[in-house]
């Protein structure tokens, strides 16, 4: 039996990532926007890439998530 190389391991948990799919609730957890911020943000195509499963089921995927809160990431000296 083989292991997995470390390349692999990288892109399945890339790949973990790009298809993990999250709640708004889940996502104003991690990013502290409000639900209701979200919301917002989606009416008027702004903030967080998000997926509409439904008309009423809306999702974001976790690597969208996580490029939001790096794009927003502020450097100190």
């Amino acid at each position: 039996m083989q292991s997995k190389s470390t390349k692999d391991v990288e892109q399945s948990i890339a790949l973990q990532k790009s298809t993990t799919l999250l709640t708004e609730i889940e996502v104003a957890g991690i990013t502290g926007y409000s639900v209701r911020t979200l919301q917002s943000h989606r009416r008027s195509r702004q903030g967080i890439p998000f997926v509409r499963l439904a008309f009423n089921k809306i999702r974001y995927r976790l690597s969208d998530v996580e490029a939001h809160i790096e794009n927003h990431l502020v450097a100190t000296k």
